[in-house]
């Protein structure tokens, strides 16, 4: 009898031995996973994580007020709109005459083939036209009528209208942050039309 109690009392033992082991292991995963983790992003990761955050924003709002503008010009009436393909080549010519057919294809990145469809549509149009070379006859040059020079000049005034007004209903902090930024704004489209070498 002695014996079997000593048998049952060793068995007791080893088992709360083990309970306590699997309570001590537990307590040190749950203590391990609940302990808060100090993962903080070095200053050059935050740096490029936020520029990047900065850059989607602003390609996103640009291409929104651009939208919005082009759609309340259209909601006005008056002259229809030309393909945005041909706005693209006008407004090029417009900042650039006397440009070559393919010299539009490179600024603009596109096929030879359809940057010379795009200005023979704008040549019927009216909108665009051909002038020899000088210093080579066999070429042309590209220039815009002063047809599309007023048309350009007519949208360019309503299109800052259409964002004078709006600004106006803004406060004048906002009003001076988007006076203010005009500037690097323009340096941002130039290093963006023409990258500086490395």
């Amino acid at each position: 009898m002695r014996q079997h109690l000593s048998k049952l009392d060793t068995r007791g033992t080893a088992a709360a031995r083990r309970t306590r082991g699997v309570r001590k292991i537990h307590t040190r995963q749950v203590g391990s996973s609940t302990r808060p983790r100090n993962r903080a992003l070095p200053p050059e990761r935050v740096t490029k994580v936020s520029r990047h955050s900065a850059a989607v924003e602003l390609q996103r709002v640009l291409f929104r007020v651009r939208r919005a503008v082009r759609t309340r010009l259209r909601g006005e009436g008056g002259e229809p709109e030309i393909p945005e393909a041909q706005a693209e080549v006008v407004h090029l010519l417009y900042r650039t005459p006397g440009l070559r057919v393919q010299e539009v294809a490179n600024r603009l990145s596109l096929a030879s083939n359809t940057a010379s469809t795009l200005v023979g549509q704008l040549i019927t149009a009216g909108l665009v036209k051909r002038r020899r070379d000088a210093a080579d006859a066999r070429a042309a040059r590209l220039h815009i009528t002063p047809a599309a020079i007023a048309r350009v000049a007519r949208r360019r005034d309503r299109g800052a209208t259409v964002l004078e007004e709006a600004m106006e209903l803004l406060d004048r902090k906002d009003r001076g942050v988007l006076v203010g930024a005009t500037p690097a704004l323009q340096r941002l489209l130039t290093v963006i039309e023409d990258p500086p070498q490395t």
